[in-house]
């Protein structure tokens, strides 16, 4: 069923027969907040319960305008030197390139990280959209460098086609676990986790992994496609993004629980063999009188039916609810497990054993699953994924989301999905006919919005008191938006680096009294002290600017991302909403007032957000910089990529360095060839990058990598010795960035 490298493969055998081939291819007492909503109502707008003492009004919100690049009328521009950047920029630092006219670089300025050789090279193996998630999750672990280096060890001692699933696990295991041992630290299990979701693969019938690539690419993934039938019978295929194959089936932890090694006898942790995993476990136990997950799903041809109930005709959705009601009776004991290898080895549970066995069981049968959860009307239940969109799954339902409003009579404040990592988002829409929307902003004393900030959501619980209903944080813009359901008083409670309000964080400030659809409601939240933000004086430009040389920064915001923990043991960082970031340019003396955190000058200031062009023409001669800071952040990261360039105006006459930057790639045949023992690769980037050479057999076997790091454009060279290896024909490709070529050398001794 797997396929990976087979395209790879005959494309060697391919160009073996040619040389030189390139592909191209705390708040204080008597704090108050603000609140206000609006909509239609007997054509009024209505003003609802807020707390005592505050003052309403209004609430606008200035959206962020995207980046415009400045105007000038020189249109003769060319590339001179470009960087590629792709950062984690935490709160309260910056990335600064400064370029001097006369040079030939760009130097990059970069927060400084305390990861050894050994992290970087793990990060280098990651796939590349996955680096960013390893770099925020290896901070975390700052003080505890020898962990940092075992996770590295991890990685990198992983072979094909395991990288990619044992990398992600890494970048999202949960740091309090690993740092307090409380996760054996010989990673054994997170291997076995990943063999058994291949094992899985040979088994079943109606899905198959999909590997795209290997560790030795840049942007190498798998995902999981499926066979499947519309509600008339009509088979199909579907393909499912790659995160939801990483989160919602290869992550080995379902939501609370710890994952280990369990004993089936007692719940608690046991080393194997006793010691049993809930993937394995699940999937092919079977005690006397029941029959395995594996053989209750064995003829199983396709995954989803598009039905409505647990029957056969619904596929291995359908199966698998029918497997979970024949092994677990909804009752409780004594013990409420939340380890899926005790509640089978039982054959007990109520909702929230159901919800936890489910997860299990339907990751195990390679099926994206995940807990949602409404724990003020005290259910729990499951949704899957389908490949478009997550469906409601719970005792024999599948696909009704609004049979506990209808026809439980359930009213719901809010819901949220759970992430297993501990992360939640918030989901009543799906559950509620009709919604309201609450927008919650954080502002410091200066009305500065306040970044990182825990907004829960409490309600009236079912069994009396309030009671957790769902939780968000705020971005840049210090705003948070729930979508909330009818009937329900709303209370709110704000933790974050200023302080909380109110102190008991089982408690919350009432804002709603009662919500009402349709409604859109506001509430703003000031805290005593301010965060301290900076805002650079313009500088004054020259009256006649030089006009040969500008920065142009073509951006990619690519998330905004916060680090805490909502519950237990359940340590994240997951991304909270668009990146927003601030751009300028300085001169050196500027720069160095700005570092100090003193008053300073800039040109061309500009938040921004999304996707754009950032452009600045230099007024003069000297030493300048751009800079991309996050420093009016106090709490959340900022994942940004960019081409980073100075260019220069062909129609002046003055050149800043002697050689414009090449803006091709290219791969030189190898000299000498044929060679004996060592030959020297020459190459051409067109921009800076991650770059390596691999060395394949003419059976297209990987004999050798040789890993040159980042490497800025220009022309370079290394040496090659292949003492080592015997006699042939070779292949060397170049791979930098996107950009990759294929050339061919002989060997001979």
């Amino acid at each position: 069923m797997r396929f990976a490298g087979i395209l790879f493969l005959c494309f060697l055998f391919c160009i073996a027969a040619f040389v030189g081939v390139e592909a191209y291819n705390s708040v204080s007492e008597g704090v108050t907040g603000t609140f206000s909503v609006s909509g239609q109502q007997d054509g009024t707008e209505l003003a609802e319960a807020r707390p005592a003492g505050t003052p309403y009004r209004l609430i606008q919100f200035d959206e962020i305008q995207p980046s415009v690049p400045c105007s000038n009328e020189l249109d003769d521009w060319q590339p001179y030197y470009i960087v590629e950047a792709c950062q984690s920029i935490a709160a309260g630092q910056h990335l600064a390139y400064s370029f001097t006219t006369g040079t030939e670089t760009i130097e990059e300025i970069i927060p400084e990280e305390s990861f050894s050789d050994l992290c970087w090279e793990a990060i280098d193996r990651a796939p590349n959209w996955l680096r960013l998630d390893l770099i925020d999750n290896l901070r975390q672990f700052e003080t505890m460098g020898f962990l940092q280096d075992m996770i590295a060890e991890v990685i990198l001692n992983t072979e094909d086609p395991y990288v990619d699933e044992i990398a992600f696990t890494m970048a999202h295991l949960n740091p309090g676990l690993l740092i307090s041992g409380r996760i054996d630290w010989n990673f054994d299990i997170f291997v076995e986790n990943v063999e058994g979701v291949y094992e899985a693969d040979e088994y079943f019938d109606y899905v198959q992994i999909n590997d795209y690539g290997t560790s030795e690419d840049d942007d190498y993934y798998s995902t999981t496609e499926y066979e499947m039938r519309d509600a008339d019978g009509n088979p199909y295929t579907v393909e499912i993004d790659k995160e939801y194959y990483y989160w919602y089936i290869v992550h080995p932890r379902i939501t609370d629980e710890i994952p280990r090694y369990i004993n089936p006898e007692t719940g608690s942790g046991a080393a194997p063999p006793t010691g049993r995993f809930w993937r394995e476990y699940v999937l092919t136990s079977a005690d006397s009188g029941y029959t395995s997950l594996q053989d209750y799903l064995s003829e199983c041809e396709f995954m989803y039916g598009n039905l409505n109930h647990g029957t056969d005709d619904n596929g291995a959705v359908g199966r698998l609810l029918q497997w979970i009601g024949s092994v677990l009776t909804f009752d409780s004991g004594s013990e409420r497990p939340i380890q899926p290898v005790r509640i089978l080895a039982i054959h007990m549970g109520r909702c929230g054993e159901h919800q936890d066995l489910r997860v299990a069981a339907g990751r195990s049968a390679l099926i994206p699953m995940l807990g949602t959860c409404s724990l003020t009307e005290d259910h729990v239940w499951n949704e899957f994924w389908s490949g478009e969109r997550w469906i409601h799954y719970d005792g024999n339902d599948v696909d009704l989301p609004l049979v506990y409003e209808s026809g439980w009579g359930k009213r719901f404040p809010a819901l949220f999905n759970w992430r297993s990592d501990g992360w939640i988002w918030t989901v009543t829409d799906r559950y509620c006919a009709e919604t309201s929307l609450l927008t919650v902003q954080v502002l410091d004393s200066e009305d500065q919005p306040v970044d990182g900030v825990k907004v829960k959501m409490l309600s009236s619980y079912l069994y009396g008191g309030l009671r957790f209903a769902t939780c968000g944080y705020t971005n840049s813009e210090g705003i948070v938006e729930f979508d909330i359901g009818p009937e329900k008083p709303i209370y709110i409670n704000v933790s974050g680096e200023l302080g909380s309000y109110p102190g008991d964080p089982d408690n919350g400030v009432l804002v709603i009294e009662e919500s009402e659809v349709g409604l859109e409601y506001e509430w703003v939240y000031n805290y005593d002290d301010a965060i301290g933000v900076y805002f650079p004086s313009d500088a004054e430009p020259p009256q006649e600017p030089d006009n040969t040389c500008k920065f142009q920064v073509d951006y990619d915001l690519l998330a905004e991302t916060t680090y805490d923990r909502i519950f237990t043991d359940a340590d994240f960082v997951a991304e909270v909403g668009q990146g927003q970031l601030d751009m300028f340019v300085c001169d050196a003396e500027n720069y160095t007032l700005f570092e100090a955190g003193e008053e300073f000058e800039a040109f061309n200031f500009q938040s921004v957000t999304g996707s754009g062009i950032y452009e600045f023409v230099l007024p003069e001669e000297g030493e300048w910089l751009f800079v991309v800071s996050n420093t009016n952040n106090i709490a959340n990261y900022q994942h940004f990529q960019a081409d980073v360039g100075v260019y220069i105006n062909e129609e002046e006459d003055v050149q800043p360095g002697d050689d414009v930057v090449p803006t091709e790639f290219a791969l030189q045949q190898n000299f000498p060839n044929p060679f004996n023992g060592s030959t020297e690769l020459s190459f051409t980037l067109a921009h800076h990058g991650q770059t390596s050479i691999a060395i394949y057999n003419v059976m297209g076997q990987l004999v050798r990598t040789e890993r040159l790091g980042s490497l800025q454009a220009g022309t370079h060279s290394i040496s090659l010795n292949m003492d080592e290896l015997p006699s042939g024909v070779y292949l060397y490709e170049l791979r930098s960035g996107e950009y990759s070529a294929v050339n061919r050398m002989l060997l001979l001794k």
